[in-house]
């Protein structure tokens, strides 16, 4: 694929905040909330991970560019899901003692394992290990 991930956000946006009113992370990355994939096309996708035709965000048209981005951007029903996808809104992640630290995974790696967005993220597992192990894993002089 040669498309393109661009940054995009009106910058006002709450759901575009990564970290929470805490501190903590309340979701992993800016997926759905600061940036889309540009196919040169002009199909948009949420992301350059997620290139799969059932997330197909619509078409950017040359002569409206703008206006396409901003159609999309405000009126996606994929995007406006995502954009729910923080660590209080995941199953998996709502009792887990580290979600603020991994904030629910990579989407993308949910998705392709599950076929959902919503999915739990496959390495979930990893990240609770090396949290446990992470004194005995420090680097020390």
């Amino acid at each position: 694929r040669t498309g393109v991930m661009s940054v995009f956000g009106d910058g006002v946006l709450e759901e575009g905040r990564i970290r929470g009113a805490k501190g903590g992370r309340k979701r992993f990355c800016f997926v759905g909330t600061g940036l889309l994939h540009l196919e040169p096309d002009g199909r948009v996708y949420p992301c350059s991970s997620l290139l799969d035709a059932a997330l197909e965000l619509g078409r950017v048209e040359p002569a409206s560019v703008t206006e396409s981005l901003m159609e999309i951007w405000m009126h996606s029903g994929v995007l406006a899901a995502v954009r729910k996808l923080t660590v209080e809104n995941l199953a998996s992640c709502r009792d887990c003692d580290i979600s603020s630290l991994c904030a629910g995974g990579c989407r993308s790696a949910a998705y392709w394992a599950t076929g959902s967005l919503s999915g739990d993220y496959p390495y979930c597992w990893l990240h609770r290990e090396l949290w446990r192990n992470r004194e005995s894993l420090a680097c020390k002089p």
